[in-house]
């Protein structure tokens, strides 16, 4: 990057934008936007274009897009958008609601919005409908400085709580092999598992998770050890590097040739290189949860 230019410190963009240094710096991992020059003293420094940029990214943020949808999209898509929006409805209100109890710590008010939505909508319509865009919510309320880390593992918390005893309620068969749920070296979210973990249930078909930041030798050795119909991996956005992409590749070739090697989460369809031919990438719980009604 060029060592001498005219752009604005972080802390002057975030004055501008509103929008936290910590965040810049999450989005520029996460996204690879925005992309800073570095000064002679190897500081961050954001050229005029990106600050305008910003600031319009700002916006959609504020009125409820994901960032995922809008950091990295040129100036003509955003202020497209952001002309869409002023006639778009914002974030859900029962997304508000929990929103505001983990920012306030009301941990009574969340548990019971939690409870309430899956008595109402049952176990796969819950995780479906309701638990896949609250987890994008509450993730996107951290990364632009809304909520605090905390406040989004409390939520991660009660909802694995929630998942795990309703999934205790239903029978399962026992008489096919089971699929084994896990994530790659370095993928430490787990929400994701106990989701798909769910969607089996429903079914009564067995699984076993592994838990996250598992090497791909152990996927392989667990696979093996439990006679798993195959191997089944949640990745995150985050999650979408080279090295997960190798890893694919790596499992891919030390699983017995009749495992399936299933990947979701909102990271899957990210990954660069593709996954090799033999690996299923399913790009929503709807699109698993039908393919395990043929399963």
């Amino acid at each position: 990057m060029s060592s001498t230019n005219t752009g604005l410190h972080i802390a002057a963009v975030e004055r501008d934008t509103g929008i936290p240094k910590d965040t810049l710096r999450a989005w520029e991992r996460r996204y690879g936007y925005p992309r800073p020059d570095r000064n002679e003293r190897g500081e961050r420094t954001y050229p005029p274009d990106q600050v305008s940029t910003l600031r319009l990214v700002k916006q959609l943020v504020d009125s409820g897009h994901r960032p995922n949808r809008v950091v990295g999209r040129d100036e003509v898509e955003l202020r497209a958008l952001l002309g869409a929006a002023q006639t778009t409805p914002g974030v859900d209100t029962e997304a508000a609601g929990i929103v505001d109890a983990l920012r306030r710590q009301d941990l009574d008010h969340l548990q019971q919005k939690l409870r309430g939505l899956l008595m109402r909508q049952g176990l796969e319509r819950f995780v479906i409908d309701s638990l896949a865009p609250l987890v994008a919510t509450v993730g996107d309320a951290w990364a632009t400085g809304r909520l605090a880390i905390h406040a989004e593992h409390l939520f991660s918390e009660q909802v694995d709580r929630q998942l795990s005893h309703a999934i205790a309620q239903l029978p399962m068969h026992t008489s096919r092999p089971p699929m084994l749920l896990g994530t790659l070296p370095g993928e430490l979210h787990r929400l994701g598992l106990r989701m798909v973990e769910a969607l089996f249930a429903v079914r009564g078909l067995p699984c076993v998770s592994v838990g996250p930041d598992v090497p791909v030798d152990q996927l392989v050795a667990a696979c093996r050890g439990h006679q798993a119909a195959g191997v089944a991996l949640s990745i995150s956005a985050c999650g979408a590097t080279p090295t997960a992409a190798r890893a694919v590749y790596d499992l891919r070739a030390q699983l017995p040739d009749d495992a399936a090697l299933w990947l979701g989460g909102s990271g899957a369809s990210r990954l660069k290189p593709r996954p090799p031919g033999g690996v299923e990438v399913f790009d929503s719980l709807s699109g698993l949860a039908t393919h395990l009604d043929s399963y």
